[in-house]
């Protein structure tokens, strides 16, 4: 699964769905809804992280294969969006001058 819930292959898109089912929302359309107080709670970010995951690639790899605008499109309420803006307008340039 890659960062923003675009399944690789059929288990992946199976574990999203039954997350889906359990969550009773979509984890990567809403991740907003999503929390980081108690590893234990269901909807814990990296809990649920880890189950879309849990094969094939690891998050860390996927994350170069989203396209930038998909990421500020799907983290906008959860401050994503904000933050990729932020690194192309003040980190990029700074590592582009190197």
């Amino acid at each position: 699964m890659s960062a923003v819930g675009i399944a690789e292959d059929d288990s992946e898109r199976e574990r999203l769905a039954a997350l889906r089912g359990e969550l009773h929302f979509d984890p990567c359309a809403k991740p907003e809804r999503l929390t980081s107080k108690n590893p234990a709670d269901r909807k814990d970010a990296k809990r649920v992280l880890t189950v879309l995951t849990s094969a094939g690639r690891g998050a860390d790899a996927r994350w170069a294969d989203v396209p930038v605008e998909r990421l500020e499109a799907n983290g906008v309420a959860c401050g994503l969006a904000r933050f990729v803006r932020e690194v192309q307008e003040r980190l990029v340039p700074v590592v582009q001058r190197r």
